[in-house]
């Protein structure tokens, strides 16, 4: 070998041992960054440029050291087959031009989604997912305390919503409502496991505290109820009847407190049903829309409910005083009317396949702490879904933010069997939260 090719492997080789390891840590170090970023949508476009900025790095030194920059999951199938049949319906749009640019969106979601898992694979997984919840409870933190503090100062009301709603910084409540679900079972999780001193157990519980206020006071009833069903996943993947009872409790504490506020003349525009009925008649509108295309649809977007229907918008008469919903304020219905019954059928598959991964992922991880994380996910994911069924709120850095912690719990079920703990082994944790392991699966 000539002195030429020699230095040229010499450099190769140095370059492999120091620059890329150093590469990956940085890239690692993005997973929460971004996972604090999600929290400011007004930050969504810097975000969206840096992490194609870091993709494009990752895959380049994938391929340079030789190896496949995708890693295979279980969800593999369904998510791609989603994203294929969609592209295919672009063409049949009534708009095909919006419909490319929001598969376009779609697509930033799922290699976001393969991105996560790649640079978790690459480094272990441990150090990032460590930070990663640190940065969800620090951006939930900041969040809220803007929430409450944007509620009191302007005037915001214990009595009824009609007065003010906490909001999301640069959004409105509908985007805090959802962060707050999203972010609540990930919560519970620090608290439970995270918390090693009194102190902690404080400083945890009153995040708790804090970030339930800001679900309370955006006054968004779907939000609610998406927590709920939150609450009945818990209860069913967990074995501890001493937690379903507490749960059941306060449930029931909460349903009589609200009666007890309605009977007395309080929230009146809270139980109101013209939210309902406007959403009823969008929904047997999309239903319309879907019965007349169901192969292909009308086109992938949220808006292109207002371009299909709009002249029925138009002229049709207000449904107590209130204008029509010009989009069908569900992510389902959204894809049904959009891109078909096949799309429809295959977005389901993906929710299925990923709730049955993490499920096994949670049956086969015998770390607390990873045990937990998965189970936060999991929970997380079924409170989203609810959320979505009511509003299309798949989108923007609540996308985002799903699929990153969706990411993060796949990668972890499929590396269950050999993960050793991320945070601290269970005999270091007191007894009363060893009492709690979550040991039993549906």
């Amino acid at each position: 070998m000539d002195e030429s090719a020699s230095l040229v492997l010499g450099r190769t080789k140095y370059w492999r041992s120091q620059i890329s390891p150093a590469v990956w840590k940085i890239e690692g170090m993005a997973i929460p960054s971004f996972a604090f970023i999600t929290f400011f949508p007004f930050l969504f476009r810097v975000q969206e440029h840096a992490f194609f900025v870091f993709l494009v790095l990752a895959v380049a030194i994938r391929w340079y050291q030789s190896e496949s920059p995708w890693i295979r999951t279980p969800i593999d199938v369904p998510l791609l087959a989603f994203a294929g049949w969609v592209l295919l319906t672009v063409p049949f749009s009534i708009n095909p031009w919006y419909s490319l640019g929001e598969w376009r969106k779609l697509m930033a979601g799922i290699l976001f989604f393969y991105w996560v898992v790649l640079i978790l694979h690459q480094n272990g997984g441990r150090f990032e997912t460590r930070y990663l919840m640190r940065a969800v409870v620090g951006g939930a933190a900041e969040l809220c305390t803007y929430a409450l503090y944007d509620f009191v100062v302007h005037g915001g009301s214990w009595q009824d919503r009609a007065a003010f709603r906490a909001r999301a910084i640069g959004s409105d409540s509908n985007w805090l409502g959802t962060y707050m679900v999203m972010v609540l079972p990930l919560i519970v999780v620090v608290t439970l496991v995270g918390a090693r001193t009194r102190k902690e157990m404080f400083i945890y519980g009153s995040m708790f505290m804090c970030v339930m206020a800001a679900l309370v006071t955006s006054y968004m009833r779907a939000a609610w109820l998406a927590f709920m069903v939150e609450c009945l996943t818990l209860t069913v993947i967990s074995g501890s009847r001493k937690l379903r009872s507490i749960i059941l409790a306060v449930s029931m504490a909460a349903v009589l407190g609200f009666y007890v506020m309605v009977q007395a003349g309080y929230h009146v525009n809270t139980i109101s049903s013209v939210s309902l009925e406007l959403r009823v008649a969008v929904w047997e509108k999309g239903l319309e829309g879907m019965r007349s295309n169901p192969t292909v649809g009308a086109g992938y977007g949220n808006y292109i409910f207002r371009e299909l229907y709009g002249e029925f918008l138009a002229a049709a008469p207000p449904i107590r005083g209130s204008k029509w919903l010009e989009h069908p304020h569900s992510y389902f219905l959204m894809i049904g009317m959009g891109s078909g019954v096949p799309a429809l059928m295959l977005i389901v598959w993906v929710f299925w396949t990923a709730g049955k991964t993490l499920v096994e992922g949670i049956r086969r991880q015998s770390d607390v702490w990873t045990g937990r994380f998965i189970t936060g996910v999991l929970v997380m994911m079924m409170g989203f879904i609810t959320r979505n069924l009511f509003d299309y709120m798949f989108a923007g850095s609540l996308a985002y933010l799903f699929w990153l912690l969706l990411g993060a719990g796949v990668y972890h079920c499929m590396t269950a069997s050999t993960e050793g703990s991320i945070a601290r082994r269970p005999e270091s944790a007191p007894a009363s939260l060893q009492t709690c392991v979550l040991d039993r699966t549906v």
